[in-house]
Formats: structure tokens, C-alpha cells, sequence
């Protein structure tokens, strides 16, 4: 009897270890959206499957890109949801109207995040229609948070909202009345730097262009305190990116020229050097991925980067044609026969030789339609040298 006691004691032990073996042992699947699916595929060495756990019963996917977690196990997406009345408005008459989805890759589950509110409808106009537009979440460094955007129609009140997915409960940080002149709902980044959200909104019901002004809501980690920044001259347009040590948001100074701004300083910065995007699970060996400018006066194309070589990838288009693996060391890029509908997925396993690059046949043979966007590691920014 005290054999099998001290048996299940140790079995007790070991059991959190071997759980936590398993989770170390997970590999993030590389998703892939085709065109004319609203389903989403996993590449997994010669195999495609469906991920048909990700799918809602009454939603569908939208097609915007994911957001894939900081550790790699999850993503959120956008899903369209049709409301009730008189289907007059855009988007299969549902005025934007989508829901935003987490899909744990890892536990095959799907969790729903938002819902439409109460009485929401579409009538033949916006003023007479009740919805929310969701836009697309950034997740907390730690993966236990996300945060988005919202905009309530018919009012048009933008919030920003942040979701703890352990409580299953939301707050609203921030909430103001200007419609935006830039999105129809704002973007929202989250990183080591903080929460923000930037916006430009007009300050009067003609509309004009005269009658904007640029924002920025701002949340340091750890802190309860939302700053507001309202630009007299420049404005914050971009996302969180890595210079010399610390954190900034892509933007452009008073005389409009492309420049990184730091809310914690509250200055704008010139930088040298290009921009590289790099997985976030092996930040100090990750290749980089880089957008560089070619021969043709405007025109840039996407390279691969890594220790004493760069290698030109020979495709264009948005950072979504592209993706690398967990480990940062491959890197899958789609070839656009014409942007945005889609091409052939490849697979680059030696990133000094782009001949190493090999189609990614699976997806070809499923003859459902062509890569979009691909998704393997969370990625980040950084500033290099050229």
C-alpha cells in the first residue's frame, strides 16, 4: 500500500513536467490562406489539412490577415457575421459587421471574443443601422492580453479595448467621438514599448481636410495610466519597431518626412539603417527579412538577410507574402502572378541560394485556390544596418 502511494505521488510530480515537455515540444503549424477559401490551411512537411476547428458555425472568415500570438499556439482573425434587415450595406449587406476569433492551434480549440450588440441590424444606411466594426487585435508581449479597436455605429464612437483571455472579461481604456479620417476602424500596437493606438480624426461634421487632427492613445506596460498626444504638426502611422535599444512607432515628423517616435521621450527621431522583420521565438539568430530598393527609381522587392549576405527573394507586395519559420531560420514567400490575386508558395531552406527555394506542392494539389498570406513565427520589427 505505501509502494503504490508513493507511486501516485510521483506520478503527481512528474506530471506537470511531462505537460510541460509537451508544450515545449510543440511546433507552430505555417498557415496559409487561398484565395476563393474561407477556410484556413496548416503546411506540416508534405501535408495540407483544413483547419477545420477554426472555423465558427455561423461566421466566416473574412480574409484579412491573422495575428498569430507571441509564443506561436494561437491566432486571432476576423470573422463575417450577417445581421439582421434589409442587407443594404456593404460586406454581404452586414456594413463590416465581423467578430473577432481565437484559435488555439495547439488544443484545437476556437473561442469566440466579440459579439455584435443587442438589436444590431443593417438597414438600407449606416445612420440607420446598429453594429460594431471590429478591427484587428495586438496581442500583450505575454500572450495573456489582446487589444483592438472598435467603432459603434450608428453613433461612430471609437473605443479601445483591452480583453484579459484568462478572466474572459474586457475594459474599454479609451473612447472618443471624432470619426476617423484615416481607417474605418484604427490600428492598435502592442509590444515591450506599449500599448498605442493612432488615429487621425476630423474635428468638425463638414469633414474637411483642413479639420483633422493626428493622435496617439498610449499605455506603458505594467502602468494604469492612458496618455493622450495630439500632434500640432506630424503623426504616428505605423506600428512598434526596435531602434538602437528601444521602442518606437513608425510615423512622420513636422515636415513630413518618415521618421520613429518615442512616447516616452515624446520626440520624433531620424533613423539610418532598413527595417527587418524577424521571428519573435529566436530574436538573436532569426533571419531578417527586409524590403530594399531596386534599380527602378520607387520600386522595392523583399530579401532575406542573415550574417554576411542578403539575398533578394524577387517578389514585391505586402508583408503578408511572406513569413519565417519559429526557429527563424526558413522562410516561406509567396509569388504574386498578380497582386492581390494570389500565386505559388515557396519554401527557401538555404537562404544564401534562392534556387534552394522549393514550391510548396501540397497546397497546388488541393486545387481550392492560390496562396495569399502565410503565417508561421509572431514577427517583429527591428532596425538593422545596411
Amino acid at each position: 500500500m505505501k509502494r503504490l502511494i508513493l507511486l501516485v505521488l510521483i506520478g503527481l510530480l512528474l506530471f506537470p513536467a511531462l505537460f510541460a515537455s509537451a508544450q515545449d515540444d510543440f511546433t507552430p503549424p505555417l498557415i496559409v490562406r487561398l484565395l476563393g477559401s474561407d477556410v484556413l490551411y496548416s503546411v506540416n512537411s508534405d501535408t495540407v489539412e483544413a483547419l477545420d476547428f477554426c472555423q465558427p458555425e455561423e461566421d466566416v472568415y473574412n480574409g484579412f490577415p491573422i495575428e498569430v500570438s507571441p509564443d506561436g499556439t494561437r491566432f486571432a482573425f476576423l470573422a463575417t457575421t450577417t445581421l439582421p434587415g434589409e442587407q443594404a450595406g456593404m460586406n454581404n449587406g452586414a456594413f463590416n459587421a465581423d467578430n473577432l476569433y481565437l484559435c488555439n492551434t495547439q488544443d484545437e480549440t476556437l473561442t469566440q471574443i466579440t459579439t455584435q450588440p443587442e438589436g444590431a441590424t443593417a438597414g438600407t444606411t449606416v445612420e440607420d443601422s446598429i453594429y460594431t466594426v471590429y478591427g484587428m487585435p495586438a496581442w500583450s508581449p505575454d500572450g495573456i492580453q489582446i487589444a483592438w479597436a472598435q467603432v459603434n455605429m450608428p453613433v461612430g464612437t471609437t473605443q479601445l479595448v483591452v480583453y484579459d483571455l484568462e478572466a474572459g472579461t474586457s475594459d474599454v481604456l479609451y473612447e472618443y467621438a471624432e470619426p476617423s479620417a484615416a481607417f474605418v476602424v484604427p490600428n492598435v500596437y502592442w509590444s515591450a514599448g506599449g500599448l498605442a493606438l493612432a488615429d487621425v480624426v476630423y474635428t468638425t461634421p463638414e469633414r474637411t481636410g483642413e479639420d483633422q487632427r493626428a493622435i496617439l492613445v498610449y499605455r506603458a506596460n505594467g502602468e494604469d495610466v492612458v496618455e493622450t498626444t495630439e500632434f500640432a504638426a506630424g503623426q504616428v502611422n505605423g506600428g512598434w519597431v526596435l531602434y538602437e535599444g528601444e521602442y518606437h512607432l513608425f510615423g512622420q515628423d513636422a515636415e513630413g518626412v518618415g521618421a520613429l517616435y518615442n512616447p516616452a521621450s515624446g520626440e520624433f527621431v531620424r533613423y539610418e539603417g532598413v527595417v527587418e522583420y524577424y521571428s519573435l521565438l529566436a530574436p538573436e539568430t532569426s533571419l531578417g527579412l527586409v524590403n530594399l530598393p531596386t534599380e527602378s527609381v520607387g520600386l522595392f522587392q523583399w530579401a532575406v538577410r542573415g550574417e554576411g549576405f542578403t539575398t533578394p527573394l524577387g517578389i514585391e507586395g505586402n508583408q503578408y507574402g511572406f513569413t519565417l519559420s519559429p526557429d527563424g531560420q526558413q522562410v516561406v514567400y509567396v509569388t504574386f502572378a498578380s497582386y492581390p490575386d494570389g500565386g505559388q508558395a515557396f519554401l527557401l531552406t538555404d537562404p544564401t541560394d534562392l534556387t534552394s527555394a522549393q514550391p510548396i506542392d501540397a497546397l497546388n494539389e488541393l486545387n481550392v485556390g492560390t496562396p495569399v498570406y502565410v503565417h508561421w513565427a509572431p514577427l517583429a520589427q527591428r532596425i538593422v544596418n545596411q
